[in-house]
């Protein structure tokens, strides 16, 4: 169902028992049912994913995966699961200089202790898993972060 008086509104679930729920005990598996609750789990599906040629901005990505490789500098979030990989030079400067559209549009340039800041999306509540790129004031000194999640099996022995 629409949500009538919201232009542009996304759909909302609306559940009516004729004015009164007579067992408030159903409730939960009538809003479910009514809502497009999660259908029962089903065999995992191990097909290979589709594959499709990389996008123009992938270059950035290698570019500066390299690098970090390259120089050393890749770490991890406190808790094990994401791996960081930093790049700096011209990779960076690459890369920061081709987000400063995305920046604009979405948002994502802010200054922070000294440097200028872009991410390829809004940063919500904190840093962990965006991918990020910074210069300090006179444009000399770039960096990328990229963010791999890895997940559990990185920090397992």
């Amino acid at each position: 169902m629409s949500n009538p008086g919201v232009a542009g509104a996304a759909p909302r679930c609306v559940l009516l028992c004729g004015g009164a729920m007579r067992n408030p005990c159903l409730l939960p598996l009538l809003l479910s049912a009514a809502c497009g609750g999660s259908s029962p789990r089903s065999t995992p599906d191990y097909t290979p994913v589709a594959l499709a040629p990389a996008p123009a901005h992938a270059v950035l990505y290698t570019r500066c995966l390299a690098e970090a490789i390259a120089s050393g500098h890749v770490r991890a979030t406190p808790e094990g699961t994401i791996l960081l990989f930093t790049c700096t030079g011209e990779p960076a400067r690459a890369f920061f200089d081709r987000l400063a559209a995305r920046a604009a549009r979405v948002g994502s340039e802010v200054r922070h202790d000294g440097r200028i800041v872009r991410t390829t999306n809004r940063v919500e509540r904190d840093m962990v898993g965006v991918d990020a790129c910074s210069t300090n004031a006179d444009h000399a000194d770039h960096a990328c972060t990229l963010s791999f999640n890895a997940g559990a099996f990185l920090r397992e022995p």
